[in-house]
């Protein structure tokens, strides 16, 4: 029987997702990288 995928939630600073990223331990999918957001969508 197959296992399904387990969720978990987890918190991370976005200074280590940046260093991550630039360390090229984590990536973003080639569809998300050109995305802008509307400014009406944005949050302070």
């Amino acid at each position: 029987m197959a296992t399904e995928p387990r969720l978990e939630h987890q918190t991370f600073k976005v200074k280590q997702l940046v260093e991550d990223y630039r360390a090229g331990r984590i990536v973003i999918p080639e569809f998300q990288r050109e995305y802008v957001w509307r400014y009406s969508k944005l949050r302070a």
